[in-house]
């Protein structure tokens, strides 16, 4: 429980230090750095329940639509609340083992590597486009629901 909780406290940590980072206006870093924990929360429980890349789907998918429903309630671009989250799951060390190995003349273990940085990027893409697109949808119909009532 203690090591999970530490967890969530470094990916507030993360979150906050991406915000920082990109200059996000004070006011939302910390609310941004509140979807990054949360994901990684969910993240967390997926891993253990799905395994490692459907928990990187649901979890983008979770910091997506978060930052969404932030973006509206604060009236800011979905961006800066979107980027401290998406920071959290760059397959970073993935690509520093890919390159460690590529260097070490381990040409499977670095075929491995740049497989796994490329399926997990390939899903945070997947995740963020498959919401975003949702979204546009939602917001079309609503628009065009509005449309029609406010004409009769």
């Amino acid at each position: 429980m203690i090591a999970v909780f530490t967890q969530l406290i470094g990916a507030l940590c993360a979150s906050m230090a991406a915000g920082v980072t990109f200059e996000i206006p004070r006011f939302f870093i910390f609310r941004a750095s509140i979807i990054g924990a949360l994901s990684y929360m969910v993240f967390l429980y997926a891993q253990g329940r799905y395994g490692s890349y459907p928990a990187y789907l649901i979890a983008c998918i979770f910091f997506t639509v978060a930052a969404h429903i932030f973006a509206r309630k604060y009236k800011a671009p979905v961006t800066i609340f979107l980027i401290p989250s998406f920071f959290l799951y760059v397959p970073g060390t993935s690509m520093y083992r890919m390159a460690l190995s590529f260097i070490q003349l381990d040409y499977v273990q670095s075929q491995h590597y740049l497989i796994d940085t490329l399926s997990i990027a390939g899903i945070i893409a997947v995740g963020v486009f498959f919401v975003d697109s949702m979204v546009e949808i939602i917001v079309k119909i609503i628009n065009h629901r509005h449309r029609i009532i406010a004409n009769k």
